[in-house]
């Protein structure tokens, strides 16, 4: 099984999210939504392909909608994200 921190980048590098916060990347309430949106549909897939909650958790830093929106942030400006690795 892939490592989940190279899983975690590929599947957000694949989702493609389409909300893209102000040049200063403030976050709505709206979008802040949609990321817990996000980090449900990445629990999903995670347990779906053989990962557990936990870890997927864990690789997330203990937050997957803020990683997920971290993640975003970097990926909208063409940055790579940095991953925790323990």
């Amino acid at each position: 099984m892939m490592d989940i921190h190279i899983w975690l980048d590929k599947k957000i590098a694949e989702r493609h999210i389409k909300v893209i916060p102000g040049i200063c990347c403030d976050v709505s309430d709206q979008d802040a939504a949609q990321f817990v949106g996000e980090a449900l549909a990445l629990k999903v897939a995670a347990i779906s392909e053989g990962y557990s909650e936990t870890d997927l958790i864990e690789a997330c830093g203990g937050d997957v909608a803020r990683f997920t929106m971290d993640r975003h942030k970097g990926l909208s400006f063409g940055h790579e994200a940095k991953t925790t690795k323990n």
